[in-house]
């Protein structure tokens, strides 16, 4: 969820009708803030959260008051795939929209 430039809410349990976008997997952290992100991540491994995604720790951090910010990937076609449904999706909605490569000259 976003409000105005920050991401102020990253949650794989937010609702279609309330999310602002969706995650893509690409990610930067200013070297300021990586070792507190890190410890994050070590905090949730220590308490048993293996199995949760990495925005659980950056979802920390924007609790805490870090900007996280976003981009937009405007009209550009994109799928994150990681199932065969996804894939589906990609194959029907997202690989007609790419162009193919110019020919070499």
């Amino acid at each position: 969820m976003i409000a105005g430039d920050r991401v102020i809410r990253m949650s794989k349990q937010i609702p279609p009708s309330e999310f602002s976008g969706t995650y893509i997997g690409i990610t930067t952290f200013s070297m300021a803030i990586q070792k507190r992100l890190f410890a994050k991540i070590a905090g949730l491994i220590s308490a048993g959260r293996q199995r949760d995604f990495f925005n659980v720790a950056v979802q920390q951090l924007a609790d805490e008051g870090v900007q996280v910010g976003y981009t937009s990937t405007r009209d550009l076609p994109w799928a994150e795939i990681d199932d065969p449904s996804d894939l589906a999706f990609a194959r029907r909605y997202v690989f007609p929209r790419l162009s193919p490569p110019a020919a070499a000259a």
